[in-house]
This record gives structure tokens, sequence and C-alpha cells, in this order.
């Protein structure tokens, strides 16, 4: 059942972690990262059959088992990489009220069970990763399902966020063992909504993607906002590459800049949740699920794009 799948406590995952014996790569200068970016899982939300919870973790053992794969592959291919990051642009949580008026109805997870569940996932792929480069990144940001939120207003501070709260804790059980997780690097924001990131000499930005508003379509919104950033002198605002997640749908663009191969790139990255009828009812088509990955390096930027199923 899917109110069974949230697995064991933090004490439990402690003492798994330190038993972990195998250490990873020497640590090297990274030259080209693999990026996985963590968007919209929007664990305990459910659907019509209430399955959501365990349609979600079959998408995530698919996806831990796929990027060993991928690593490999693009070994083969001429392109090895020595860093993996998990960038999180975050809604991994659903929350339990606040943000649709059917949430209440629909949320199969409490928010105890939502955490627990996502804890317990971000430890099962950082574990399964880790161990394949020498250099890892682990990033995140504040959402809008993650706030504490009462009459659908959050009501505490920016910081108070469920999706960078599961980081934190994920952090404090992998630092039980530094031999095997020393060589992670973790970006976890305070009260700021962004993050910005040096993946292998390419700048990346964070942000969810509810902050950004006005008319247009969701990816005009999305580069004004961007543009915006940049005008206030905000470190997002000098980023290579924006990533964001909220609207669920994979959507790309890139602009070249003069004397640079990297350019200026967003990237609107997919969800991994049971899908909105709601939006579908209003004429929206349906969330193919997946989840992006591609590769950056310092010369050329962004490469090597894949939706993982």
């Amino acid at each position: 059942p899917a109110r069974d799948v949230a697995g064991p406590d933090v004490d439990d995952l402690i003492r798994e972690v330190k038993r972990r014996k195998a250490k990873p790569p020497e640590p090297t200068e990274g030259s080209r990262a693999l990026c996985v970016v963590a968007a919209d899982w929007q664990a305990g939300k459910g659907n019509e059959q209430g399955t959501g919870a365990e349609e979600l973790l079959e998408r995530l053992f698919r996806l831990r088992d796929a990027v060993p794969k991928r690593v490999k592959a693009l070994k083969k291919a001429g392109e090895p990489v020595d860093t993996i990051a998990l960038l999180s642009v975050s809604d991994l949580v659903e929350g339990c009220a606040g943000h649709y008026p059917m949430q209440q109805w629909q949320t199969e997870l409490d928010n105890r069970q939502q955490a627990r569940l996502v804890r317990r996932m971000l430890v099962e792929l950082i574990t399964a990763w880790a161990p394949l480069v020498p250099n890892m990144t682990v990033a995140t940001v504040p959402s809008n399902h993650g706030e504490r939120r009462l009459n659908g207003k959050a009501y505490t501070n920016w910081g108070d966020n469920a999706d960078v709260e599961v980081f934190e804790v994920v952090r404090e059980i992998l630092a039980q063992n530094p031999d095997a997780y020393g060589h992670l690097r973790w970006v976890i924001p305070d009260q700021e909504m962004t993050v910005t990131v040096d993946v292998c000499g390419t700048i990346i930005g964070l942000a969810h993607g509810h902050q950004f508003k006005g008319s247009g379509s969701a990816q005009q919104k999305a580069l004004k906002w961007w543009k915006d950033m940049a005008m206030n002198r905000s470190a997002i605002g000098d980023a290579d590459l924006l990533l964001s997640g909220h609207l669920h749908h994979f959507t790309a663009i890139t602009e070249g800049v003069e004397g640079s191969a990297k350019g200026r790139t967003h990237f609107q990255a997919p969800a991994l949740d049971v899908g909105s009828k709601w939006f579908e009812i209003m004429g929206g088509p349906p969330t193919q699920q997946g989840t992006l990955t591609f590769t950056v390096d310092g010369e050329r930027g962004w490469d090597n794009l894949k939706i993982i199923r």
C-alpha cells in the first residue's frame, strides 16, 4: 500500500550510511559533470487510483539505475564525467493544504510521511551515485509546495521550507560517514530563494519558478525575470544556465553570447508527479514525466541532453 513506502526513520538511515565501507575515487579537478535535475516529485500527491506514491517510487528507482548507465555510456562515447551534480529545483514534497482547493482530499501522505519518503529517496540516489565519481555537488532551493502555509499563504519566512529541510537532514545523515561521502559539496540556502553554483566552469542558477510573474508565455515570464535579476545585479542574473521547475513541462531556449561558446540557456525541467487533472481539464497537455539530465564543462557549456523516463 502507498502508506507503507515511507521507509525507515533517520536513525535507521544513519546506521545504514555508517555501514558503507567503500571509498569514492580520489578527488580530482572536475572537467565535465553529469547534471541530474530533481523537479516536482510532489511526493504524497494522489491520483484517481490512489497510487501516486507507488508510481513515484517506480520512477525514482528507474532514475537511480539509469544514472550509472549514463556515466558508463558517456565514458564509452569519449566524454567521461568526473562530477555528478544533483540539482533540485524542488517541489519534491506535495504539502497537504493551501495550494489548491482539492489538495486536502487528494493527498495520500501527510507532511511527515512525505518528508520521510523524499529523504529516503535522496539518500538512495546519492549513495548509489557517489561512488561513481570523485566529485559530487548537491544543491537545492525553496519552493511553493515546501512553504508552511495557512489559508493559502506562507506564514513563517522564506527559509522555512520543507524542500530545503529534507536536504539539510540528508546532509547530516551522510556526514556520519566522511570516508564515503566527504567528497560531496552541498549548496543549501538559508533565506535565499535562488542559488548559483559553479559546476565544472559553468555557472548554473537554480530557481523553483513560482517567482516568475507577469504577462506572456511561461518561458517569456522566466526570461523576463532572469533579465530583471541581471539588472538587479543578483548573482543568478549572471548565470550561464538557468534551471527551473514548477510548470512541470520540459522547455528549452538558448541564445548565443558574443565571444562565448556557452551562451545563455534556460531549461524548464519536466516533473515526476502523477499529473494534474485540473490542468488537463482546462486544456493543458498531460505531463510527460521524466528527469532532465545533461553534461556541462567549462568550454562548451551544456551538452548531451537526455530526459530519463
